[in-house]
């Protein structure tokens, strides 16, 4: 699944050397964590977070596992999840970072939603070839399928590509 994930761009696998020391990257990120990590369910959670706490999850000289704080007014939240590890390297330290875009339950999900909408548009084009019923038009049918299968299927995909793009950018600033 996680080479599926990451062919599709939904999942991605980034190394970074930073220049800056361990305890300071530690420092820095904990200090804008809460220390706890929510999973999505709970993300009304996040709106009673101090304001200075822009990250959600556990950050510790190891690793850390974190997403993005879910605001009040935010129409598109960043669920996207990053876990990392820390080594110590002599120029500095060495960050290597996964970052989900879409969990594997959800790409399951959709690749279910997306299986249905071809079999149902299997069955109206078949269904318009038949002989006896075969005059009615499935055009109409078939763009009400495509305009679904758009936002249930390709939003979310795009809309998981674009939080790996902005959490990556997000993270960064961390380790500069």
């Amino acid at each position: 699944m996680d080479r599926i994930l990451e062919k599709y761009g939904l999942q991605k696998q980034i190394n970074i050397n930073a220049k800056n020391g361990l305890d300071e990257i530690v420092q820095k990120m904990d200090s804008e964590s809460n220390g706890e990590y929510y999973s999505f369910i709970f993300a009304i959670m996040d709106i009673f977070q101090p304001r200075h706490q822009k990250l959600v999850g556990k950050v510790n000289n190891q690793g850390f596992l974190v997403r993005k704080r879910v605001g009040f007014f935010d129409f598109f939240p960043n669920w996207a999840k990053v876990t990392g590890k820390f080594q110590k390297t002599e120029k500095g330290t060495e960050i290597s970072m996964k970052i989900n875009g879409m969990s594997k339950l959800s790409a399951i999900v959709e690749i279910g939603i997306l299986t249905f909408l071809c079999l149902i548009a299997g069955l109206i084009i078949f269904e318009a070839l038949i002989p006896p019923i075969g005059e009615v038009n499935p055009f109409p049918d078939l763009f009400i399928l495509i305009v679904i299968g758009f936002f249930f299927v390709l939003v979310p995909v795009m809309h998981a590509k674009w939080n790996i793009n902005r959490i990556n950018r997000d993270l960064k600033r961390y380790f500069e």
